[in-house]
């Protein structure tokens, strides 16, 4: 059965969303760190704001856009595909929200408040990972072992 022709526009609208959001970032990054925001932004009047929340929120708006897209290509319920929307407005909006909430300096709250969050979420994925992989026939699990040995490398990089 082929995929529905508008879930695979929409994951390649999210791929074109992230591709944009790196060239965005590309081309600007050095020259705001060169100038400064107020210079840049002087210097590039029509688009200087645009492409700076491209380059802000757009790979992980793209992101999940994409995986809407997965999601829809994969005939999943619009109730799960809603929740997820409502996940990706959340963290498509945390680079605004966490200054807001912490500050813009380098608080030990944001930084604690990010380690234990991130401890939960890897610990939560090796749990459901043991669980999955405890359910395999055993010529299946090597497969579910590297499966976790990127988990361990995805932890490590967080």
């Amino acid at each position: 059965m082929l995929p529905n022709s508008t879930a695979i526009r929409v994951f390649a609208a999210g791929v074109a969303v992230m591709i944009a959001a790196v060239i965005a970032g590309n081309s600007l990054q050095d020259e705001v760190a060169h100038l400064g925001m107020d210079a840049y932004l002087a210097r590039h009047p029509g688009i200087g704001w645009p492409a700076f929340f491209l380059f802000a929120f757009g790979f992980p708006a793209g992101l999940g856009i994409s995986v809407m897209g997965l999601l829809a290509i994969a005939r999943e319920s619009r109730l799960r595909l809603s929740g997820f929307g409502l996940f990706l407005i959340g963290t498509t909006l945390i680079p605004a929200l966490v200054p807001r909430m912490f500050g813009s300096h380098a608080s030990p709250a944001f930084f604690g408040g990010g380690g234990y969050a991130i401890m939960a979420m890897v610990m939560t994925a090796f749990w459901f990972w043991g669980v999955y992989s405890a359910t395999l026939p055993t010529h299946r699990r090597l497969a579910a072992h590297l499966q976790g040995a990127g988990y361990v490398c995805f932890a490590l990089a967080a």
